[in-house]
């Protein structure tokens, strides 16, 4: 169960995914520069958490890589929420790590399990659609294929959807659920 999300908000859309993949992906070097600043403007922690991957030894292509999935998950919120999403804090990003890190030792534990206990995740998160297209990004860009720096990009990702779930959940209310728009 993903704490704190509003399961009322439902699920966000393959259609809507595809659209802001293929919205970025259209966008020239500095349309892309653009669109994350933007994202860099409204949320700014996460947007740090991300480029600190690079600490920890990611490459700086593979956090261009894990940027790409900040602005499709951020994006993918923004056009979701019927009201902004408020700031992610350093304590929602923390209480992310913790619970990212403790699904991830559960993978490590067997590598045989490991392929059905992800697919077993995704299909029971709240949000598969992006989560799916999150993770596919990353494996067309070989990031998890086991090595370390490729562990911390996936990782990263997923706790960049965590908070964002967390920040949709306190805005309240989603755009789909809404009559007129």
């Amino acid at each position: 169960m993903w704490n704190g999300y509003n399961p009322a908000m439902g699920m966000i859309s393959t259609t809507m995914v595809t659209s802001v993949a293929r919205k970025f992906d259209r966008l020239d070097s500095a349309g892309r520069e653009q669109a994350l600043y933007e994202v860099i403007s409204s949320q700014p922690e996460p947007t740090g958490f991300v480029l600190a991957l690079k600490r920890i030894g990611l490459p700086p292509e593979e956090v261009d890589h894990v940027l790409y999935v900040l602005f499709v998950i951020a994006e993918c919120f923004r056009r979701r929420a019927r009201n902004p999403l408020p700031k992610i804090s350093q304590d929602m990003l923390e209480a992310a790590c913790t619970k990212i890190n403790a699904m991830s030792k559960l993978l490590q534990d067997d590598e045989d399990e490991a392929d059905r206990m992800t697919a077993m995740i995704v299909e029971e998160h709240k949000e598969r659609n992006l989560f799916s297209h999150v993770l596919g990004y990353l494996d067309e860009h070989g990031m998890s294929e086991g090595t370390p720096a490729r562990k911390h990009a996936v990782f990263g990702a997923a706790v960049v959807l965590e908070v964002f779930m967390q920040a949709a959940a306190q805005a309240g209310g989603d755009r789909s659920a809404m009559t007129s728009r």
